[in-house]
C-alpha cells in the first residue's frame, strides 16, 4: 500500500488532485479506489468497506459509500481529467528511455448491456458502429494516445454515436497546450479524412494515416501504379518510394510482404475485412500503400505506410 501512495505522488497525481480544492478529501479517496483496484479489485460499494476495514490506507480511517461516488463524480469535470493524464504523462516523459517522435491514435467501442441509450444532448451512452459488432446496445467511444512503446498519452471518451473523422481536431487542440514539441502523428483509415489530413498538417503538423486502396483512392492507385526498385528492409518486407506530381507534399512508400503476417517492427496501420491499406500523409509526411494482389492464403501480401519525409 505504502509503495502504491508513493508512485501515486511520484506521478503528480495527488498534487493535481489537492490543487483542485474538493470540499471532500476527493484525492484520498481516489486513491483508496485505485489502490483496491490494484490489490483487491470489488465493486466501489465494496472498496469503500475495504478500505475502511480490511485495509491500512495511508490518509484515510474509513471511508463512506458516497465519498467513494462523490470522487468518482469529481472526475467527470473535463479539466480535472487533462490535468491528471497530463501530471502522469509528463512524469513518465522525465524516464531516460521514453521516446514522444510519434503519437499513435486509435478508436475502440465498448458497449453496455441495456436496453436504451441515454437521453440529453449531453449523453453518452448512445448507439453507434460498434466495433464488438453489437449495434443493438448502447456504447462509448474511447480513443487512445500512446507513444512508440505502448505508454498512455491521454484517453478521451466520446458519445457512442461519434465519427472516427471527427474528433482529431480536439484531440489536435487538447495536446496543443501540453507543447509536446515535434512529434509525428500516426493513425489508421478511420482518421484519412480530407479535412483531418488539413487539420494535422497545420502548424507545420506531420502525420502517417491509413487509406483503403478499393475506396476509389486515386493517388493511391497512381502510387500503385509508379515503376521503382524496391530495398529489402526486413527478412519478409520491401519498400519503395513514390513521389506523385499530383501530391507534391507527400512521399508514398510501397511496402510488399513477402510471407502473410505482420513482419517485427512495423504497425499496422489498419484493415477492414482482409482490404489493402494504403496510407498517405501531409507535408514533410511519407505516405504508404498495399498492392491489390494477395498470397496464397488470400490475404494481401503488400501494405503501404506513411513516413515522415527526411
Amino acid at each position: 500500500m505504502w509503495l502504491l501512495d508513493g508512485l501515486w505522488r511520484f506521478l503528480g497525481i495527488a498534487k493535481v488532485l489537492d490543487a483542485r480544492q474538493f470540499r471532500t478529501d476527493v484525492e484520498r479517496a481516489l486513491f483508496a479506489l485505485v489502490a483496491n483496484r490494484a490489490v483487491a479489485p470489488s465493486s466501489k460499494r465494496a472498496a469503500a468497506e475495504w478500505a475502511g476495514k480490511d485495509a491500512v490506507v495511508p490518509g484515510i480511517g474509513e471511508l463512506a459509500e458516497q465519498h467513494a461516488y462523490r470522487a468518482m463524480d469529481s472526475l467527470v469535470d473535463e479539466g480535472t481529467q487533462a490535468a491528471v493524464q497530463e501530471a502522469v504523462f509528463f512524469a513518465a516523459a522525465n524516464l531516460p528511455d521514453l521516446e514522444v517522435d510519434l503519437i499513435f491514435f486509435d478508436t475502440t467501442s465498448t458497449y453496455f448491456e441495456r436496453d436504451e441509450a441515454d437521453d440529453g444532448d449531453d449523453a453518452l451512452r448512445r448507439y453507434g458502429h460498434s466495433k464488438d459488432h453489437r449495434e443493438d446496445h448502447p456504447q462509448i467511444v474511447i480513443e487512445l494516445a500512446v507513444t512508440r512503446e505502448g505508454i498512455p498519452v491521454r484517453i478521451w471518451t466520446w458519445p457512442g454515436d461519434t465519427n472516427d473523422q471527427t474528433v482529431i481536431a480536439q484531440v489536435k487542440a487538447d495536446l496543443r497546450a501540453w507543447r509536446l514539441g515535434r512529434v509525428v502523428t500516426v493513425t489508421d483509415s478511420g482518421f484519412s479524412g480530407e479535412s483531418n489530413l488539413v487539420c494535422l498538417k497545420k502548424a507545420g503538423g506531420h502525420y502517417i494515416t491509413g487509406v483503403k486502396m478499393r475506396e476509389g483512392s486515386t493517388k493511391a492507385t497512381e502510387a500503385l501504379a509508379r515503376q521503382g526498385r524496391y530495398q529489402q528492409v526486413r527478412d519478409n518486407l520491401r519498400v519503395k518510394e513514390v513521389h506523385l506530381d499530383s501530391d507534391p507534399g507527400r512521399r508514398w512508400i510501397i511496402c510488399r510482404r513477402s510471407v502473410p503476417g505482420m513482419c517485427p517492427h512495423t504497425v499496422e496501420l489498419g484493415s477492414s475485412g482482409g482490404e489493402p491499406v494504403a496510407v498517405g500523409g501531409g507535408e514533410g509526411v511519407v505516405a504508404a500503400g498495399s498492392a491489390f494482389d494477395a498470397g496464397d492464403d488470400g490475404r494481401p501480401d503488400a501494405e503501404v505506410l506513411e513516413l515522415p519525409r527526411q
